[in-house]
């Protein structure tokens, strides 16, 4: 694969794990839903930020 393509496909996986840690948050921080439906978030912040290193250690590999 070439370097810039490896580029973008890293930056959108960088991304999208902020995005999905993003939301996750907002999920947690939301009173209107019930306990159980607000825990669920915490999926998202995880894989978000999980996401998110291993593109980073990716790119740091590249």
């Amino acid at each position: 694969m070439a370097s810039g393509m490896a580029g973008t496909l890293l930056g959108l996986a960088t991304g999208g794990g902020a995005l999905l840690a993003w939301y996750g948050l907002q999920r947690l921080r939301d009173r209107d839903l019930p306990e159980a439906r607000r825990r669920q978030g915490w999926w998202g912040v995880n894989l978000g930020l999980a996401l998110v290193a291993v593109s980073m250690i990716l790119f740091v590999r590249t």
